[in-house]
Formats: C-alpha cells, sequence, structure tokens
C-alpha cells in the first residue's frame, strides 16, 4: 500500500515536470524582422493599432522619490498626484485616429490587398494596402469621433499571403493601454523563431500575450461580485525596437510601459507559449499589486514552540491567481492564468481611470473587523486563546528583517484574545496615517495592519489559535477585508477561518527536523510528535490541497519519508499532518523544495 501511494506521487511529479516557474521580468517590442512566410513569399501582419491624440496618464510620486525631488511634501501624506488638472482622456464625439502598422515579414515585396476597417463589427472603410518591401511597414488610418464605453476596433487585411493568422488585429479601445519597447537583438531574435502563432515575428507573439490578457479578463468570472470578469479591456498601443542599454524617460502619454530587454534565454523560452509573467508586468501596469508578497514562509516566522524550537509551518494562500494570492475559487486547477475575485474587483473600480496607481484600492477596509474561528469539523472554536502577530515594519522597536523580506515578530504578539461561544474574536485595529481619498477614490484609515504599503507586503496578520491542547496558525488577508468592505460590509466586517484543530490531542509540531533533496531523491525526517498515531505526507505542485498527490503514511514515533525518482526541474510544496482516531489530522508542518 505505501509503496503504491509513493508511486502515486512520484507519477504526480512526473506529469507536473513541464511546469515552469512564472518570469518576473516584462521584455519590450517593434520593428520588422526576418521572413516568416514560405521562401520567396511575402507575409504581411498587423502588428498593432495606435490611437491619437493620447492624453496623460496620472503622474504619481510617493514619499520615497523625495530624494529626486518628486514628492511636495516634507512629510509621507501618501501618493501624489503631481498633474491634478491634466486631461485624462478624448472627449464624446472628439475626433480621434487610428493607426494601423502593417508589416511585411516576407523575403519578398508585397501584391497589393485589399483592406477594411471595422467598429464594434461593423464596416467603416475598405481600401487597397500598397506593395510593402520586405522589412518595411505601411501605416492606414480610421477617423472617428469618440465615443465611451466597451467598444472595439479592427483591422483586416482581405488578401492572401504567407501567414494568414496574423492577416486581423481586433483591440477593444477602452481600458489600459501600454507602450512595449523591445530591445534591437531581442527582435531579430524573434524573428528567426517560430512562435505560439506559428510566424516569426516579436509582434505577432507580442499580440497572443495581449489576446491571453483580454481571455484571461473574461475567463475570471465571481457570480457574486464580478458575473462578467474584468469589465475593462488592455491593449498593446505602440511598440518600438530601442538599441540595447537605451535609456528612456516615462512617457505619460501611455497607462504604462513595457520594457523587453535582451536576455539570453529569450525568445527560446517564451516564443512557444503564454508567458505568465508578461501578463504579470501588465497587470502592475493596470494597478495590481503582488499578492504573492502575503505568504509567509518558514524562513520568515520567528516563532518559536513551547520547547524553543522554531516554527516550521508556513502560510501560503491556498489558491492564488496570477498576482501570487487570493483565491480563484470555485475554478479549478488547469484553468490559469486566472486572477482572482479581488483583483478581478480592483480592476473594475479602477475602469475609467487612468494608470499611475498601484494598490491604492488596498486601503478599502471596514472600519471594524471581527473573525470567526471554526475547527477542523466546522464547529465554532469557542473560548479559544487567540494572538494577533504582524510581518515587521520597523527596526527600531525591535523587529527584523531577513534581507528584503519581512519576519514575523518573535517578541510577542501585538495583541492577545480569547473567542466568545461562538468562536469570534475582534481583531484590533493598527493606527495609520490619513491617506486620501486617491484619485481614484481611496482613502487609508487605521485598519488592523496599520500602515499598508502599496506592495502588499505587510497586508497579514498572523494568529496563533490555541484551543484543547492544540496549536494552529491560520492568516487573515488584507485583500478578505477588501472583498468585505467592497461587499458592503464598510462599517463592520466578518471573515471566517476555518482551522484544522480537531477532537484529538495532537501535537502540535516535532521538536526536530530536515530534508535533504539528492539526485532525485527527497528525504524528510523529523521527531516524534506527541499523541499522534500516524504521519502522512502530501505532495503538490502548488500549496493547494486540491492539486495534492494521494498521501504517503508511515507509522507513528520518528517520522521518516523518502520519495525517489524526482528527475524533473521544479519546485514542490509539501504538508505533514499528524493524525490521530480514524478522522482526526492536524497540519504538523508545512514547505517547499526544489528539484534542481
Amino acid at each position: 500500500m505505501r509503496r503504491a501511494a509513493l508511486a502515486a506521487v512520484v507519477s504526480l511529479l512526473s506529469a507536473t515536470a513541464t511546469l515552469s516557474a512564472p518570469r518576473e521580468t516584462v521584455p519590450a517590442v517593434a520593428g520588422p524582422g526576418p521572413s516568416s512566410a514560405p521562401a520567396g513569399d511575402f507575409d504581411l501582419t498587423v502588428a498593432y493599432i495606435e490611437r491619437t491624440p493620447r492624453y496623460e496618464r496620472y503622474r504619481v510620486a510617493r514619499f520615497e522619490d523625495s530624494a529626486e525631488g518628486r514628492y511636495p511634501f516634507a512629510e509621507d501624506r501618501g501618493p501624489q498626484v503631481l498633474n491634478p488638472r491634466a486631461r485624462r482622456a478624448p472627449a464624446e464625439g472628439e475626433p480621434v485616429t487610428f493607426l494601423a502598422h502593417v508589416k511585411n515579414q516576407g523575403s519578398r515585396i508585397s501584391d497589393p490587398v485589399s483592406f477594411r476597417w471595422e467598429i464594434d463589427g461593423r464596416a467603416r472603410r475598405h481600401g487597397t494596402l500598397p506593395p510593402v518591401a520586405p522589412g518595411l511597414e505601411t501605416v492606414e488610418r480610421l477617423d472617428w469621433h469618440w465615443r465611451a464605453g466597451a467598444h472595439s476596433v479592427r483591422f483586416v487585411i482581405d488578401g492572401t499571403d504567407g501567414a494568414f493568422q496574423n492577416n486581423f488585429l481586433q483591440d477593444r479601445i477602452d481600458g489600459a493601454f501600454v507602450q512595449v519597447l523591445v530591445d534591437r537583438p531581442l527582435y531579430e531574435r524573434f524573428g528567426k523563431r517560430k512562435n505560439l502563432v506559428g510566424t516569426c515575428s516579436f509582434e505577432d507573439w507580442l499580440q497572443a500575450q495581449s489576446r491571453a490578457m483580454n481571455d484571461m479578463f473574461r475567463r475570471s468570472t465571481y457570480e457574486e461580485i464580478a458575473p462578467r470578469g474584468v469589465e475593462t479591456g488592455f491593449r498593446v498601443d505602440r511598440v518600438r525596437v530601442v538599441e540595447t542599454g537605451q535609456r528612456f524617460e516615462p512617457d505619460l502619454a501611455f497607462d504604462g510601459e513595457s520594457r523587453f530587454r535582451d536576455a539570453p534565454d529569450w525568445p527560446d523560452a517564451v516564443a512557444g507559449r503564454i508567458d505568465p509573467g508578461v501578463l504579470r508586468g501588465w497587470a502592475r501596469l493596470m494597478g495590481l499589486t503582488d499578492l504573492g508578497r502575503l505568504d509567509v514562509s518558514w524562513k520568515q516566522n520567528l516563532l518559536k514552540d513551547p520547547q524553543g524550537n522554531s516554527h516550521l509551518r508556513q502560510l501560503r494562500q491556498a489558491s492564488p491567481d496570477l498576482m501570487g494570492g487570493g483565491s480563484v475559487q470555485p475554478h479549478q486547477p488547469g484553468e490559469e492564468p486566472l486572477l482572482s475575485s479581488h483583483s478581478v474587483v480592483a480592476l473594475n473600480l479602477g475602469a475609467g481611470h487612468r494608470g499611475g496607481f498601484v494598490g491604492d484600492h488596498l486601503w478599502d477596509m471596514p472600519r471594524r473587523t471581527r473573525v470567526r474561528l471554526s475547527g477542523q469539523d466546522g464547529r465554532p472554536l469557542a473560548r479559544a486563546a487567540v494572538a494577533g502577530f504582524v510581518l515587521a515594519t520597523d527596526a527600531a522597536r525591535g523587529l527584523e528583517k531577513i534581507g528584503e523580506r519581512l519576519t514575523i515578530m518573535e517578541d510577542g504578539p501585538l495583541w492577545s484574545a480569547e473567542t466568545d461561544d461562538q468562536g469570534i474574536v475582534q481583531v484590533p485595529n493598527r493606527k495609520a496615517p490619513a491617506r486620501g481619498p486617491t484619485a481614484r477614490g481611496h482613502t487609508l484609515r487605521d485598519n488592523p495592519f496599520g500602515d499598508l504599503d502599496a506592495g502588499a507586503g505587510t497586508g497579514v496578520v498572523v494568529l496563533k489559535v490555541e484551543s484543547g491542547g492544540q496549536v494552529e496558525f491560520v492568516a487573515l488577508y488584507v485583500w478578505q477585508l477588501n472583498l468585505a468592505f467592497w461587499a458592503g460590509q464598510t462599517d463592520e466586517a466578518m471573515v471566517s477561518l476555518p482551522t484544522r484543530i480537531g477532537a484529538a490531542q495532537t501535537g502540535w509540531e516535532p521538536r526536530s527536523f530536515s530534508l535533504a533533496v539528492n539526485e532525485g531523491r527527497v528525504l524528510i525526517e523529523f521527531d516524534e510528535i506527541a499523541h499522534a498515531e500516524r504521519y502522512s505526507l502530501y505532495l503538490g505542485p502548488r500549496p493547494d490541497p486540491r492539486t495534492y498527490a494521494r498521501p504517503v503514511t508511515c507509522p507513528a514515533g520518528p517520522g521518516r519519508f523518502e520519495v525517489s525518482g524526482l528527475t524533473a526541474r521544479a519546485t514542490l510544496f509539501y504538508e505533514v499532518t499528524a493524525e490521530s482516531g480514524p478522522s482526526a489530522r492536524v497540519p504538523a508542518f508545512t514547505g517547499q523544495f526544489s528539484t534542481e
């Protein structure tokens, strides 16, 4: 039985071996490249559609910009808009122009071919493209009177050339639009490498990423709070090929700019797929922030158990989205990339506003917060002892940092309380500076996290829960309070946090622990856990129980798990539970390791 379970785990690991970590860097765009058409043919691609005139996004300065002389106050008053009177968008009925950039990526001059412009699916203009030499482009224009709302523009090449996949481009014209800068050597390598569209073109690959972004917006639906997903759009407005190392000042005419810098593993690593790192970078330009910073690893958690040993458990968001946090439930694994309900609502709140702000939506929190704690059986944890810990933000107060990552205080909780008969405890607010409202309407007030930074790194309170001789740590995240606020709980919110504290008197964690990975084999060993009758090891590609393989079980006493055959390069998450009786299961510790 144990051997079969081990085989199941190894099978799962092999199945996920092709998974790769999302890239954190976002590259750039522009300029014609070598032929993607059959030899001796031409290949016209609709590279991008830009709109003129453009108007300024928000120019936002933060207190950390003081050293550059860009912050207008001597003290921190939160993000400040430096161009408050600037015009942001065309007026209703104002003449605007769309410019379709059509490039010939083939090896011979193109034939004259017909084209058409469409607005909202209706033909607006027809014409014939002139012959275009290899490596050059022609630009066609459409004049229109601006109308606010969800409209689309489409340019279609009706003729036949070497690749039909890139003969049209459709953009939703509301929402965010960006400029892409791409280093010339990278751009030229894309012109020699077949991409997921079936051509050899940086622009074609880039527009596939943009389509994936908008498709993710449509698929990220949540019945109660966002039944239509993200109700805005994203498009690439302009692509520029630039020289490696060339520097530019930010262009405020766009909602943001992404720079694709020359890198030795590009485009080979990404040409054939949608790159989550690119989508994540664009989402940041639209104001979202990295919710993955709310995860607490065992290295960050300096809390000690009663015997003085480091607490090994890490707290990770179970069903994270593209931004590394929140929850994508009820969506299932395999539907990625997705945005969580939190990220979707944040983007919908920002619809109609220009770019420039990041994370100010995190400030939307109720004035008071209560937490309802329940046990493994779903019943309230009545009269449980609860202590609240936060991530360190001030070294002068005795709090500590490990590199750039914040750590949990180890010298005692900020507050302690006891749940009532319904398992409910009040979470006290911490003092926060009055900030806002921002131009997008968000205001920071006193809240459980205090002076919440726009990067979300301090938006977690770790609760130590003790009940019936058992101890577990759970996390209260800022996005949970944001969702409560957006659902109408602006005065007081109730957040339910389940624990896996059971009826059995199961111990907390082992007194010692070791993990070794060597030549495709992982060995986990630990001392006996008090009162446990057996242990189970779960493995999966994500810290989400829905992705775990069937567990490997071993009897009580000193624990030892060994899994071999880990030949693929992957990061795997594990959880060890201590069990007692037919159903009582308590998490002992969790973690992650790389099979490299």
